[in-house]
């Protein structure tokens, strides 16, 4: 077993849920302590009575407390504390740390790959940007990774075979150790650490050019249960908490450099910042072969990665757990070929999205005889009484996308740059799909897969339907994913058919209306 640490994200979610049970115990023992001292005023038989009565009064009043705190707020804490969990061997924990390396081969997304530029053989790289040194391995609450016992990006790429610039690690580390905290918890700090261009010095980038010809930039975003992601950075950077009536935000930014904001009022947290910018236009001028790693789970603007020749591929990696950047290394080597695939749309323009402007905390504005009620209610809450309006409906995702796109509101190219389910291989495959069999209401198809290239690899094969629509009826999305499934590794030339199948019931509509039999 190894030292246990302490989460003390999860101390302080506990110590609010009994936030209430305390003041009660304090107020308590405030009252027996002052009946206590009254009793000095009284003679020596009734003074002895009161103070024991009031001891007993206060016990009695803890022990209750304690009870419903016990049996209430923490029942479901106690319960996994005292389950007997027994004791992780050696054995699970080395074959847990495998798996997610596993994992993360199958999911890493390449969506550029210009000229073949990737895979590269093993050889010294230039790795640019502060989170190469202190990336993101998971997300907040449950979601959080002990970073102490994780592979980092440079340790994986260096188990892959790379040699990394440490004089640039080296600079990223003395420049900020730790990562800003963003918790389940208030007090989120948005920053976004990265050294100013101006602090790169001549020598430095002379090492590094001499040091290697490529350069691997990496760049991420964190984010997770607590708190959503700030949509206009502006109202972080200049202090703003509330705007009562329109969305309620949390949290700090510190920049970068005093000469410049990192970002201007409008901008959001998922755009490239000032100082980030400002990276990607000096690696690109020095060097001729960049890769870009985004290390994040939500869905950042990366138009930008169009607009330099210098950018040779693109590859996104979410929080890899314990061990998953050492799949990095193994899908840049070439030891693993890419077939992870998109779970989100990505956009261009994230203002232009159908759900940004109910992206928030938004606040009633005659609610003060109920804010009370629901602050009692729920023990942290805030006491405003607020909402967020998912107004997509079931046009949620790619289908709003396709959808908007069949009927002419959006042109497609313009607004979407990775669709879901996207992603690039270093070998090409051809899909041929079969006859539709029904039988019993399930539908079944055969897809078969040839590897056309030269590189052995995977291929997801995604199967959507097109429901028929009549103008008016039933609301339906123009494409909708039903099934999907990954082949084995193939080599050269080879060929695997794959059984997809669903249930004719996956493809029913829900009418909302009760306009029965319309479409």
């Amino acid at each position: 077993m190894g030292n246990v640490t302490v989460a003390w994200e999860d101390v302080i979610s506990v110590i609010q849920m009994v936030r209430t049970h305390l003041i009660v115990i304090g107020a308590a023992l405030v009252c027996m302590i002052l009946l206590m001292v009254l009793a000095r005023r009284w003679a020596k038989p009734l003074r002895g009575f009161i103070r024991w009565q009031s001891f007993i009064g206060f016990l009695l009043i803890t022990v209750i407390v304690v009870n419903v705190m016990l049996t209430g707020a923490l029942n479901n804490t106690l319960n996994v504390v005292l389950a007997d969990r027994g004791e992780l061997s050696q054995e699970n924990a080395d074959n847990s740390r495998q798996v997610i390396e596993e994992i993360t081969n199958e999911g890493v997304v390449m969506t550029k790959n210009d000229e073949d530029f990737l895979p590269i053989e093993p050889q010294k790289i230039n790795v640019f940007g502060w989170a190469s040194t202190n990336p993101i391995y998971g997300g907040t609450g449950s979601g959080t990774v002990d970073a102490s016992t994780a592979v980092g990006i440079l340790e994986g790429l260096e188990n892959a075979g790379f040699e990394t610039n440490t004089e640039l690690s080296d600079m990223y580390r003395e420049y900020r150790e730790d990562r800003p905290a963003i918790s389940i918890n208030d007090g989120q700090d948005w920053t976004l650490p990265e050294v100013p261009v101006a602090d790169y010095s001549d020598t430095i980038m002379e090492n590094a050019k001499a040091f290697s010809d490529t350069a691997l930039i990496v760049l991420s975003r964190t984010g997770g249960e607590g708190a959503d992601l700030p949509h206009d950075m502006g109202s972080i950077m200049d202090g703003s908490t509330m705007d009562v009536g329109t969305k309620y935000l949390r949290g700090s930014y510190t920049n970068n450099s005093d000469e410049y904001a990192d970002f201007e009022a409008g901008q959001s947290y998922l755009e490239l910042s000032r100082t980030e910018a400002d990276l990607v236009d000096m690696v690109c001028s020095q060097f001729d072969n960049v890769i870009v790693v985004y290390n994040g789970a939500n869905t950042m603007e990366l138009g930008w990665t169009e607009n330099y020749d210098q950018i040779k591929s693109v590859l996104l990696c979410a929080g890899a757990g314990a061990t998953g950047f050492n799949a990095l290394g193994n899908i840049i080597s070439g030891e693993v070929n890419p077939s992870g695939r998109t779970a989100d749309t990505w956009v261009r323009d994230l203002t232009q999205t159908p759900y940004y402007n109910n992206i928030g905390h938004f606040a009633y504005t005659n609610t003060e005889d109920v804010a009370a009620a629901a602050q009692a209610a729920w023990e942290q809450a805030d006491g405003i009484v607020s909402f967020v309006n998912y107004n997509e409906g079931i046009y949620t995702g790619y289908r709003f996308y396709e959808t908007a796109a069949e009927e002419g509101l959006i042109n497609y190219e313009d607004t979407v740059m990775y669709p879901f389910g996207y992603g690039m291989s270093y070998t090409t495959f051809e899909q041929t799909m079969g006859d539709l069999n029904v039988t019993e209401g399930a539908i079944t198809v055969d897809v078969t897969v040839t590897n056309t290239g030269d590189t052995p690899g995977k291929d997801v094969v995604q199967l959507y339907y097109t429901p028929p629509y009549t103008n008016g009826g039933i609301e339906k999305s123009s494409v909708n994913l039903v099934a999907f499934d990954k082949t084995d590794i193939l080599e050269p030339g080879a060929s695997q058919t794959l059984t997809l199948s669903f249930d004719e019931e996956d493809m029913a509509s829900y009418d909302t209306y009760g306009r029965r039999g319309t479409s």
